[in-house]
């Protein structure tokens, strides 16, 4: 019987791959009619990525770029090629999934049966809207909706502060706009290269300690951008990649020089008009929220780590960050933050994808209640990318053991 993963984005791809090169049959469930993810329809023509090309590809499948950091059109070509090439979207079937459910030995989706389901959406499945005090007539849009500045008026009000709300507020600078960004606390802003290197390409030395390394990092960090601050940005008050930091070289200069107006967060709304925590107000043109995603799996989050909570509520508890350790025969992917890139993440839990679903085919337990014997489940999802996936190796290697010598079903 087949499997069925849902999502054909960057996560999918990787694991239907793994899963077609392990032999196992399986269809590709996505609400988008081609494959790509959130790189077909929902980033901005003007975006590069924070990672280097050799960071987000996965490594069995180099990516041809004009430059270190891939551009939007680049990404997409990439993911469409490997599908095309590995036989994923030749897999791929055109649904929005709204029900997955265990039935017996057997899970059901939308009415379909499969041997199991790999949950594939991604973290930036949905985009977030906050709801805030007071009624709203300025036009707005998320950064997910944003393609150019031409779109966008002349008094521009970003709500948010992530990589894609400063490309948007670099982007109104560069046309001569407005623009105020609306932030609740300090973010630690880093330049996308130090010394010429780039950020993403300088791992923690395996000899340190994570908190040590992170202490060193978050001194250092503090004190180069003290200097571009200069008490117009809160500093922030969680330690470094204690939370995902914002990558951007232009940022904290704009903000210095002025070019950029940083105010504390929106009270309420009055019309055209923003009100901030501090009581200063001003009329807008614009709003685009970077107020980030979040994710809505189709299944029961008891299933997924026996959680009572909302999906929002916290990360998954998973085995490698694959493995519900809970409910046979069910996979999540994708629901990690590699900090250097995650291409060779992917590639790592895509092979635990396969080599899992190998092995759950020979036994009724949960296979991620097995693998739990060699690493308990984490609800990470900001991963230290070299320790995790050796992890996750581990955790492959044990799948595979366990598919050559199963334990007894039943």
């Amino acid at each position: 019987m087949k499997w069925a993963v849902i999502g054909a984005g960057y996560s999918g791809i990787a694991a239907a791959a793994a899963m077609l090169a392990e032999g196992i049959d399986v269809d590709v469930l996505d609400k988008r009619a081609d494959v790509g993810g959130l790189w077909l329809d929902g980033v901005y023509p003007s975006v590069r990525l924070i990672t280097t090309k050799d960071r987000s590809a996965y490594p069995d499948r180099p990516m041809a770029s004009s430059g270190v950091f891939p551009s939007s059109t680049e990404m997409l070509t990439y993911l469409h090629d490997v599908a095309v090439d590995a036989g994923v979207r030749d897999r791929l079937i055109n649904r929005d999934v709204s029900s997955v459910t265990p039935t017996g030995d057997h899970w059901d989706v939308d009415g379909e049966r499969y041997a199991g389901v790999v949950l594939a959406t991604g973290l930036f499945s949905e985009p977030h809207l906050p709801h805030l005090p007071g009624d709203s007539t300025i036009p707005s849009l998320h950064t997910s909706a944003y393609r150019t500045v031409g779109d966008l008026g002349d008094n521009v009000l970003v709500v948010g502060m992530g990589n894609s709300g400063a490309d948007v507020a670099h982007d109104c600078v560069k046309a001569g706009k407005r623009v105020t960004i609306a932030v609740r606390r300090g973010r630690h802003i880093i330049p996308k290269r130090i010394l010429g290197r780039p950020v993403v390409d300088m791992e923690r030395p395996r000899f340190l300690p994570d908190l040590a390394t992170r202490v060193a990092m978050d001194l250092s960090a503090r004190t180069i951008s003290a200097f571009w601050r200069r008490g117009r940005l809160a500093k922030p008050r969680h330690l470094f990649l204690a939370e995902t930091p914002v990558i951007h070289s232009a940022l904290l200069p704009l903000i210095s020089n002025g070019s950029i107006v940083v105010r504390p967060g929106v009270a309420r709304f009055d019309g055209r008009v923003a009100e901030f925590a501090d009581g200063s107000s001003e009329r807008f043109d614009t709003i685009v929220w970077a107020t980030g995603y979040r994710y809505d799996l189709p299944v029961d989050r008891r299933l997924v780590d026996g959680s009572t909570a909302g999906y929002g509520a916290s990360g998954l508890s998973l085995v490698g960050g694959v493995w519900s350790p809970i409910t046979p025969g069910l996979a999540c992917v994708g629901y990690r933050e590699p900090r250097n890139g995650r291409g060779p993440y992917l590639h790592a839990a895509a092979g635990l994808t396969a080599a899992g679903a190998r092995a759950q085919s020979q036994t009724l337990e949960p296979i991620g209640a097995l693998l739990a014997e060699t690493a308990a489940p984490t609800a990470k999802t900001l991963i230290d990318d070299g320790p995790e996936i050796r992890r996750v190796q581990r955790l492959t290697d044990a799948a595979r053991t366990i598919a050559a010598s199963p334990p007894k079903r039943g």
